[in-house]
């Protein structure tokens, strides 16, 4: 299991939610860093015939390392805009996984079956089906990663739910009005 897939899931998810809640230069910046990377490893991999990739021992341990790769990418990518108040974020973050574990194989199988639909289709047009080894891959892989990764950024671009941690230090948090009246009305969050 190459390390470099695992960064460029990590880009291309980051870019397609820059590309749908940031800004579309990011986003494009991401993608040319992307394919920068996937140059440089066939490169490196043909040259050398080497690849950055993990222990065999550590292979059970790739949803681990998958899981935490994106959280940490989300975290990064959170505390751009705003550094989020780690108590929400995690709450957040727990959410959308409550939301997705239920139906975390179905994601998986409908995945690989659109892509199976899409498999079929480019056989019966005569066009190679070679082309669809890394989107399936990837999709089937670290689709149900990314679909959490959207729902939270989508929620941190278009609401204010994460609120920030003040820059004065003092851990008190910046968070807007309507988060204020409910913390008051609910002296326990």
């Amino acid at each position: 299991m190459p390390i470099v897939e695992i960064v460029t899931s990590c880009l291309l998810t980051y870019s397609s939610t820059e590309y749908l809640y940031g800004t579309k230069r990011r986003a494009l910046h991401a993608a040319w860093v992307v394919i920068g990377l996937q140059l440089l490893e066939a490169f490196i991999s043909l040259k050398f015939s080497w690849r950055l990739s993990l222990p065999a021992n550590l292979w059970p341990l790739k949803v681990v390392l998958v899981a935490g790769t994106f959280i940490a990418t989300l975290w990064l990518d959170c505390a751009r805009v705003r550094r989020p108040e780690p108590r929400a974020f995690a709450a957040e973050l727990g959410r959308a996984m409550l939301v997705l574990l239920p139906v975390f194989p179905w994601v998986t199988v409908l995945l690989s079956f659109g892509f199976l639909v899409l498999g079929s289709a480019l056989e019966f047009a005569g066009l190679p089906t070679r082309v669809l080894n890394g989107p399936i891959y990837y999709g089937t892989l670290y689709g149900p990663f990314s679909i959490v990764y959207h729902q939270v950024k989508k929620r941190q671009a278009y609401s204010p739910l994460l609120p920030s941690i003040s820059s004065a230090g003092n851990g008190e948090t910046s968070a807007p009005p309507e988060f204020r009246i409910i913390r008051e009305m609910l002296p326990g969050l």
